[in-house]
């Protein structure tokens, strides 16, 4: 007979396995251990990340350190991965890590060498290229390099590097000669590079006998002539790239709801969704590692440099945030920016009055004198309350104290008088539209554009200062710049860097009509793609401009563009959700679906956005009159034109006579899919940008092509008139354009 167990032996051995059922091994590790390496070298390691399969919060994080190296070097996974770490931001979900460059070189019997690894592969992990950080780079003088992807969808892009001599190549810039640049798609975990060879040049093998192509950090390569004859060795350990993480698989909602394993653990810590998982940051006034209990401390801004709008202010310090007051018995006086004394006006009284008839005239007008001095200083009062109200409504202690904590401010705010000298008393009108008014402004030798709103909701008032505040960290070349404003008058005006080229209205459909290749006019539209999809997918929160149309895209000295105007923007929630709003616009640009929704969204701006590109290619206004002169609306006609198969009839004559019809026919398609009267059945800003770019590279690829040698045709292929009643892909489709994958 077996022995019986002891009750409390029974109750200890259940509790065991239920501890192991609980955590089972491949679970994650909610916790690091005290014991676990922090760095690896000069390298932070935070957690969720670690050293070690027991340190990290699983597979996805772990950190291989080879102490071996001096100093040393950390890599992503295993030592066998290749993926060496440059660092680690968990508050940004970031990685960056060397990659090495994809290299195509070309010998005297014109054969290639492959070196390099021009691939990576991160499927299956919790990574991806970032698509917001990275741009894919091209160097040469004689190649298309593709780049073949997996992501969210397959993809297939590229861009060309040519140029005949090295006189065509300018140090620096990375423009198409010599060296090209395009953006990556987003949720990209995989890619590969493929070269292309357009014709045999031995003059260009002399001084650019090898191809390269990387995906590295948006800004940090600069591009050098030397590099066109070698580039590794400038570069050793490869170039840096930046991959995104989440922490997490599904959004914050699903996250919360399984307790055992939910990333955020400090109290203090809030969710973020991503696109295809989530991470976690600690909440705003607080820093350190969300990641772990207690991870998130409160930021004292007391000891920054200037948490007070004025030295003699008293700074609090408060969880997540701070206050500043003034010493009792004083206040803030905001003209004079200090802590003064609490003061009751005083009237003086100097009336003497004297017998006789002298007496009485002396009296009097001293009498008159008082009266006028009483009645302007209580004018002069009355105007600076005002002044004061109107800065207080509209937001400006709020904003002035965010400004005063910024140790290099951008963003000023002027008095009405200021901006008075700066106008001419509002004398130098630069337009007039339905909204408001423009005027030029000097201040010193600094030419700006200040504009003057028609009215403004009482609603909208208190949400002002905050919006100046995301408005004026907007740092981006193709938008305009907003440098300040006056809050002291009932409606706040703008102050804007001046542009001096004029519209783009003006330059299409002006009494001039400049001429405008289709080259410079893909340009001015990815441009203005590349500002619009920064406001939609860069900016935090995000930004909906709200009145895109070419009037509202300015052209400098050198035909760059850049997005202003922003009086009807709306900053969208941070959830990316719809919200209600009273539209505003222009007729003929609007989303006719936010017409019947009242509901404002970025895809709203890709409609518009869409008008402008049918502007550019059929150089009629968004409302025209036809041979009748029967008011026409272009979005309605391009779309019912393509429809019919009478596009190309539609097009401007002068890029169909350019012999680039069938790329005119691409970007027409594309313009009719932004118009989709659904908005879901339209692309993002930064896929509209990505497609614009690629049918730019080619067109230029083709031109230079074809300018080598115009005897004989690229790729040995004759020419085909693109016809809009064709069916199929010609020859030269076939060949060269694939990457289309049509």
């Amino acid at each position: 007979m077996a022995p019986e167990v002891p009750p409390f032996l029974l109750f200890l051995i259940v509790l065991f396995l239920l501890c192991l059922w609980k955590h089972p091994a491949s679970a994650a590790t909610l916790m690091p251990s005290p014991n676990c390496q922090k760095v690896c070298g000069d390298i932070s390691v935070p957690y969720p990340f670690g050293i070690g399969a027991d340190c990290s919060r699983d597979d996805n994080f772990i950190v291989y350190c080879n102490e071996t190296s001096s100093p040393p070097k950390a890599y992503l996974f295993s030592n066998e991965s290749n993926i060496e770490i440059i660092s680690i931001s968990a508050p940004a979900g970031e990685v960056r890590i060397f990659k090495t460059i994809a290299i195509e070189c070309y010998n005297s019997s014109n054969y290639t060498t492959k070196s390099g690894s021009g691939w990576i592969d991160l499927t299956k992990t919790s990574y991806r290229l970032s698509e917001k950080r990275n741009k894919y780079i091209v160097i040469g003088c004689n190649a298309i390099a593709f780049i073949l992807g997996e992501g969210n969808v397959s993809y297939m892009s590229g861009c060309a590097s040519m140029c005949l001599t090295e006189k065509n190549v300018e140090e620096g810039l990375c423009s198409g000669f010599g060296c090209c640049q395009t953006a990556i798609p987003q949720g990209l975990n995989y890619y590969n590079v493929s070269f292309y060879i357009l014709s045999e040049l031995s003059t260009v093998r002399k001084f650019s006998p090898c191809s390269y192509a990387f995906i590295t950090e948006e800004g940090w390569y600069k591009f050098s002539k030397s590099h066109l004859r070698e580039l590794n060795s400038s570069y050793p350990d490869g170039v840096p790239l930046v991959l995104d993480w989440v922490v997490g698989t599904g959004n914050c909602v699903e996250a919360r709801q399984n307790s055992s394993s939910y990333a955020c653990l400090s109290v203090d810590s809030t969710c973020h969704n991503g696109t295809y998982g989530y991470i976690c940051k600690c909440s705003e006034g607080y820093e350190g590692n969300p990641y772990i209990e207690d991870g998130c401390h409160d930021i004292n801004e007391c000891l920054t440099q200037k948490p007070c709008s004025t030295i003699d202010q008293i700074c609090i310090n408060l969880k997540g945030n701070h206050s500043c007051e003034c010493p009792k018995g004083t206040e803030l006086d905001t003209k004079r920016n200090s802590c003064l004394k609490k003061t009751f006006p005083m009237l003086p009284v100097a009336l003497v009055l004297t017998s006789g008839r002298s007496g009485v005239s002396t009296g009097f007008f001293l009498l008159v004198i008082l009266g006028s001095w009483l009645y302007w200083g209580l004018h002069k009062r009355k105007i600076l309350i005002s002044k004061q109200n109107f800065f207080e409504q509209n937001g400006g202690l709020l904003l002035k104290r965010q400004i005063c904590s910024q140790s290099q401010p951008s963003f000023r705010i002027y008095t009405v008088e200021q901006i008075e000298k700066a106008t001419n008393k509002f004398n130098d009108i630069l337009g007039q539209g339905g909204q408001g008014i423009v005027y030029k402004g000097i201040f010193g030798n600094e030419l700006v554009a200040i504009k003057k709103s028609q009215s403004v909701e009482k609603s909208q008032r208190s949400e002002f200062a905050k919006e100046m505040l995301i408005l004026s960290q907007i740092n981006h070349r193709h938008v305009v710049k907003l440098l300040g404003c006056c809050l002291e008058v009932d409606i706040p005006m703008l102050v804007y860097e001046f542009i001096s080229g004029g519209t783009l209205f003006y330059r299409l459909h002006g009494p001039e009509k400049h001429y405008m290749p289709f080259v410079e006019r893909l340009t001015v539209s990815i441009q203005s793609a590349s500002a619009l999809n920064y406001l939609h997918a860069d900016a935090s929160p995000s930004i909906v401009h709200g009145d895109v149309k070419s009037a509202n895209i300015l052209l400098d000295g050198k035909l760059e563009a850049k997005i202003s105007d922003f009086g009807a923007s709306k900053l969208a929630p941070m959830d990316k959700a719809k919200f209600a709003t009273v539209v505003q616009g222009t007729y003929g640009y609007l989303d006719p679906e936010s017409l019947q929704t009242y509901q404002l969204t970025e895809k709203s701006d890709v409609y518009s956005f869409g008008v402008v590109l049918a502007e550019l290619i059929t150089r009629k206004t968004a409302l025209y009159g036809d041979e009748s002169q029967k008011q026409c609306t272009l979005a309605l006609d391009i779309v019912a034109s393509e429809k019919n198969g009478q596009l190309m009839r539609f097009l401007d004559e002068q890029l169909v006579n350019e012999a680039h019809a069938l790329y005119l026919y691409d970007v027409a398609k594309l313009t009719c899919r932004c118009l989709s009267m659904k908005g879901e059945d339209r692309p993002t800003m930064r896929e509209v940008m990505t497609e614009l770019e690629g049918i730019r590279s080619q067109v230029l690829a083709v031109g230079l092509a074809e300018n080598v040698n115009e005897e004989e045709p690229l790729l040995g292929q004759q020419t085909i008139a693109y016809e809009s009643n064709t069916s199929t892909s010609t020859d030269l489709e076939k060949s060269v354009f694939s990457i289309r994958g049509r």
